[in-house]
Protein backbone atom coordinates (compact mmCIF):
# COMPACT_ATOMS: atom_id res chain seq x y z
CA UNK A 1 0.00 0.00 0.00
CA UNK A 2 2.91 2.50 0.64
CA UNK A 3 3.44 2.75 -2.93
CA UNK A 4 0.72 1.48 -5.99
CA UNK A 5 -1.50 1.40 -3.31
CA UNK A 6 -0.79 5.41 -1.59
CA UNK A 7 -3.72 7.09 -3.40
CA UNK A 8 -5.97 4.50 -2.58
CA UNK A 9 -5.16 4.24 1.25
CA UNK A 10 -6.09 7.17 1.18
CA UNK A 11 -9.41 6.84 -0.28
CA UNK A 12 -10.09 3.94 2.25
CA UNK A 13 -8.92 6.23 5.54
CA UNK A 14 -11.88 9.00 3.90
CA UNK A 15 -14.32 6.13 4.81
CA UNK A 16 -12.58 4.42 7.50
CA UNK A 17 -10.27 5.19 10.56
CA UNK A 18 -7.32 2.65 8.79
CA UNK A 19 -4.10 1.41 10.34
CA UNK A 20 -2.01 0.10 8.06
CA UNK A 21 0.90 -2.31 9.88
CA UNK A 22 1.81 -4.36 6.86
CA UNK A 23 5.29 -4.38 5.95
CA UNK A 24 7.25 -5.62 2.78
CA UNK A 25 8.81 -8.85 3.08
CA UNK A 26 6.91 -10.04 6.32
CA UNK A 27 6.38 -13.30 7.18
CA UNK A 28 3.41 -15.11 9.59
CA UNK A 29 6.43 -15.10 12.36
CA UNK A 30 7.42 -11.48 11.78
CA UNK A 31 3.60 -10.50 12.24
CA UNK A 32 3.42 -12.79 15.49
CA UNK A 33 6.08 -11.16 17.09
CA UNK A 34 5.16 -7.66 16.11
CA UNK A 35 2.02 -8.16 17.65
CA UNK A 36 3.36 -9.70 21.34
CA UNK A 37 5.26 -7.09 21.60
CA UNK A 38 3.21 -3.95 21.32
CA UNK A 39 2.00 -3.71 17.77
CA UNK A 40 -1.47 -4.48 18.56
CA UNK A 41 -1.41 -2.09 21.67
CA UNK A 42 -3.13 0.81 22.31
CA UNK A 43 -6.10 0.84 20.52
CA UNK A 44 -9.64 -0.75 19.83
CA UNK A 45 -9.75 -2.10 16.52
CA UNK A 46 -13.78 -3.21 15.08
CA UNK A 47 -12.39 -4.88 12.12
CA UNK A 48 -8.64 -6.25 10.86
CA UNK A 49 -7.86 -7.05 7.55
CA UNK A 50 -5.65 -9.68 7.22
CA UNK A 51 -3.24 -11.40 4.43
CA UNK A 52 -0.22 -13.21 5.14
CA UNK A 53 1.77 -15.98 3.99
CA UNK A 54 3.06 -15.44 0.06
CA UNK A 55 6.42 -14.39 1.85
CA UNK A 56 6.29 -17.51 3.78
CA UNK A 57 6.20 -19.73 0.58
CA UNK A 58 7.94 -17.67 -2.24
CA UNK A 59 10.60 -16.43 0.43
CA UNK A 60 11.25 -19.09 2.84
CA UNK A 61 9.75 -21.65 0.88
CA UNK A 62 8.19 -23.06 3.64
CA UNK A 63 5.82 -25.84 3.80
CA UNK A 64 2.29 -24.34 3.34
CA UNK A 65 1.28 -26.71 6.46
CA UNK A 66 3.96 -24.29 8.42
CA UNK A 67 2.57 -21.60 6.97
CA UNK A 68 -1.03 -22.05 7.54
CA UNK A 69 -0.43 -22.90 11.22
CA UNK A 70 1.82 -19.40 11.39
CA UNK A 71 -1.57 -17.89 9.91
CA UNK A 72 -3.46 -19.77 12.79
CA UNK A 73 -0.66 -18.18 14.94
CA UNK A 74 -1.77 -14.71 13.89
CA UNK A 75 -5.46 -15.20 14.51
CA UNK A 76 -4.71 -16.21 18.16
CA UNK A 77 -2.76 -13.03 19.21
CA UNK A 78 -5.26 -10.95 17.16
CA UNK A 79 -8.19 -12.45 19.51
CA UNK A 80 -5.87 -12.15 22.95
CA UNK A 81 -4.49 -8.38 21.88
CA UNK A 82 -7.88 -7.26 20.18
CA UNK A 83 -11.18 -9.40 21.59
CA UNK A 84 -13.42 -7.33 19.86
CA UNK A 85 -12.10 -7.23 16.55
CA UNK A 86 -13.22 -9.32 13.62
CA UNK A 87 -10.96 -10.30 11.24
CA UNK A 88 -11.62 -10.30 7.43
CA UNK A 89 -8.95 -12.86 6.63
CA UNK A 90 -8.26 -12.55 3.08
CA UNK A 91 -6.40 -15.87 1.06
CA UNK A 92 -2.76 -15.29 -0.56
CA UNK A 93 -3.11 -13.34 -3.98
CA UNK A 94 -2.47 -15.50 -7.09
CA UNK A 95 1.14 -15.97 -7.25
CA UNK A 96 3.25 -16.76 -10.75
CA UNK A 97 2.49 -16.85 -14.65
CA UNK A 98 0.03 -19.82 -14.37
CA UNK A 99 -1.69 -22.02 -12.11
CA UNK A 100 1.00 -24.72 -11.67
CA UNK A 101 3.55 -21.71 -10.87
CA UNK A 102 5.27 -23.99 -7.43
CA UNK A 103 4.63 -21.24 -5.14
CA UNK A 104 0.72 -20.11 -6.36
CA UNK A 105 0.74 -24.11 -5.96
CA UNK A 106 1.59 -23.85 -1.90
CA UNK A 107 -0.75 -20.73 -1.37
CA UNK A 108 -3.50 -22.38 -3.04
CA UNK A 109 -2.45 -25.21 -0.45
CA UNK A 110 -2.44 -22.52 2.59
CA UNK A 111 -5.52 -20.95 1.41
CA UNK A 112 -7.45 -24.08 1.56
CA UNK A 113 -6.17 -24.36 4.84
CA UNK A 114 -6.51 -21.19 6.45
CA UNK A 115 -10.40 -20.65 5.33
CA UNK A 116 -12.06 -23.04 7.74
CA UNK A 117 -10.71 -20.48 10.19
CA UNK A 118 -13.40 -18.41 9.15
CA UNK A 119 -16.39 -18.56 11.33
CA UNK A 120 -19.07 -15.90 10.23
CA UNK A 121 -18.59 -14.33 13.38
CA UNK A 122 -15.14 -13.34 15.06
CA UNK A 123 -13.35 -14.55 11.59
CA UNK A 124 -14.97 -13.45 8.30
CA UNK A 125 -13.25 -15.11 4.59
CA UNK A 126 -13.50 -12.65 1.60
CA UNK A 127 -11.93 -14.75 -1.61
CA UNK A 128 -11.76 -11.74 -4.53
CA UNK A 129 -8.64 -13.66 -6.02
CA UNK A 130 -10.55 -14.40 -9.48
CA UNK A 131 -10.30 -10.57 -9.92
CA UNK A 132 -6.68 -10.48 -10.75
CA UNK A 133 -6.90 -13.36 -13.22
CA UNK A 134 -6.50 -13.29 -16.73
CA UNK A 135 -8.32 -15.97 -19.07
CA UNK A 136 -4.95 -18.02 -19.06
CA UNK A 137 -4.67 -17.58 -14.77
CA UNK A 138 -1.96 -15.48 -15.53
CA UNK A 139 -1.98 -12.23 -13.32
CA UNK A 140 0.54 -10.04 -15.07
CA UNK A 141 -1.75 -6.82 -16.18
CA UNK A 142 -2.65 -6.32 -12.48
CA UNK A 143 0.48 -7.04 -10.91
CA UNK A 144 3.30 -6.85 -13.51
CA UNK A 145 5.81 -8.50 -11.33
CA UNK A 146 3.33 -11.28 -10.91
CA UNK A 147 3.40 -11.03 -6.90
CA UNK A 148 2.62 -7.04 -6.45
CA UNK A 149 -1.14 -4.86 -7.27
CA UNK A 150 -0.71 -2.00 -9.42
CA UNK A 151 -2.80 0.83 -9.01
CA UNK A 152 -5.97 -1.18 -10.40
CA UNK A 153 -5.00 -3.82 -8.56
CA UNK A 154 -5.10 -1.77 -5.15
CA UNK A 155 -8.48 -0.38 -6.57
CA UNK A 156 -9.75 -3.76 -6.94
CA UNK A 157 -8.81 -4.93 -3.63
CA UNK A 158 -10.34 -2.00 -1.80
CA UNK A 159 -13.32 -2.01 -4.03
CA UNK A 160 -13.94 -5.52 -2.79
CA UNK A 161 -13.31 -4.92 0.92
CA UNK A 162 -15.03 -2.58 1.56
CA UNK A 163 -18.69 -3.25 1.21
CA UNK A 164 -17.57 -6.37 4.01
CA UNK A 165 -16.21 -3.73 6.19
CA UNK A 166 -19.64 -1.77 5.53
CA UNK A 167 -21.47 -4.78 6.63
CA UNK A 168 -18.57 -5.69 9.80
CA UNK A 169 -18.32 -2.59 11.17
CA UNK A 170 -20.95 0.18 10.05
CA UNK A 171 -21.67 2.20 6.72
CA UNK A 172 -20.69 5.31 9.18
CA UNK A 173 -18.27 3.56 11.35
CA UNK A 174 -15.02 6.35 11.47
Amino acid sequence: WESKGAETLAELRQAYSVLDIGYSGDCTENLVWRALNGELDGYRAKCIVLMIGTNNSGNNHDDPRHTVQGVRRVLEVIAQKQPEAVTLLLPIFPRGASPEDPVRVANEQVNAGIRPFADGKRVVWLDFNAQFLDAQGDTHWIMPDRLHPNAEGYRRWRDAVLPQLAVLVGDKAR
